[in-house]
């Protein structure tokens, strides 16, 4: 029994988090709820970065270079979702620039919320190319997605999406 309440006591106030998160509309700099393309109101405050096969970023201290192969599905959405992608040098350099005992980490962020996101697993597939798989299930809204080698936390190649 004091181990239910203990527990109880730990994730409360995430859960709590999580539902008054869920009510909130997402508003731009401005204070205007967002509209997509359609004119419709968007979960988001902006609409991030918009998918097409290939796109890359520069981690902030220009160490690497991450390109997405493949997003399942396209764009990013609610519920199960699968990314592959590659990491090179900067200007595509040659391979093997993550040190085989360096994992490649990938993390998720809301920033309307200040809230993290769900948990990302990353396998590596052979070669520099790489396979992440999420369950985005709680809320929708603007995501950070961040990719980093090992404990660099501050060099981060990231993406911003619109997922709804």
């Amino acid at each position: 029994m004091r181990a239910r309440v203990r527990c109880l006591a730990i994730m409360l106030p995430s859960l709590l988090e999580l539902v008054a998160c869920a009510g909130t509309p997402s508003r731009n700099e401005t204070g205007v709820t967002a509209t997509d393309e359609a004119g419709k109101k968007s979960a988001c405050s902006r609409a991030g970065d918009a998918y097409v096969p290939g796109l890359a970023r520069t981690s902030s201290d220009a160490t690497f270079t991450v390109r997405l192969l493949d997003v399942d599905p396209t764009p990013p959405a609610m519920g199960q979702n699968t990314w592959r992608f590659e990491v090179s040098g900067v200007n595509g350099a040659a391979t093997g620039v993550v040190p085989s005992n360096e994992p490649i980490i990938m993390t998720s962020y809301m920033p309307d919320h200040g809230h993290a996101g769900p948990s990302i697993e990353v396998t590596e597939r052979g070669g520099d190319e790489y396979q992440a798989r999420m369950n985005i299930v709680l809320m929708s809204g603007l995501y950070r997605f961040a990719i980093v080698m090992g404990d660099k936390r501050d060099d981060a190649a990231a993406y911003e999406f619109c997922v709804q």
